[in-house]
């Protein structure tokens, strides 16, 4: 995986927390998961609007979403998830950088099924103001990240960097 500075916004993510790193996106473990297994899939680009995104940036966006979908799905035995984008401040989306949320979920999780929706309301506030003192106490997020390359890796032992885009 490339070494390379990522930023989500305007913080620096600790590399550590990142499982994976394609060309045109990457995918972080969440310090402040809404249910465990909750993760981000962002555009390298600072794009804050998926409609801004171009054919190639989409393309890797949705296949990465896709299969990291089936991914948790497998790994926190589910077979559904709440995957939603929040485009613009009217939808709750404070962070001025595009992100997809990808929970794993399971009937009952939440009283009512809609409640996911306040927490991702309230989560990108909070996820910022917490960003940088998480950068700073990085074992736990960094043995998730770690767990989950290595399930990838195990899951597809042919591909570079856990996922081959052209093999979902």
């Amino acid at each position: 995986m490339a070494s390379s500075s990522i930023k989500f916004g305007h913080i620096q993510i600790n590399p550590n927390f990142l499982f994976m790193n394609r060309d045109r996106v990457f995918a972080m473990v969440v310090h402040n998961p809404i249910k465990e297994g909750h993760i981000l899939v962002c555009p390298k680009s600072q794009k804050a609007r998926y409609r801004e995104l171009d054919t190639q940036e989409l393309f890797e966006l949705s296949l990465t979403v896709q299969f990291l979908t089936k991914f948790l799905q497998k790994k926190y035995n589910t077979d559904s998830a709440t995957v939603t984008i929040q485009e613009g401040s009217g939808a709750g989306q404070t962070i001025n950088h595009l992100h997809v949320h990808i929970i794993p979920r399971r009937p009952g999780d939440f009283k009512n099924n809609d409640d996911i929706y306040g927490l991702l309301e309230t989560f990108d506030d909070d996820y910022v103001n917490k960003l940088s003192q998480a950068n700073m106490q990085t074992q736990k997020w960094a043995e998730l990240a770690a767990e989950f390359k290595e399930k990838l890796a195990e899951a597809f032992p042919s591909m570079q960097d856990g996922v081959k885009m052209g093999h979902i």
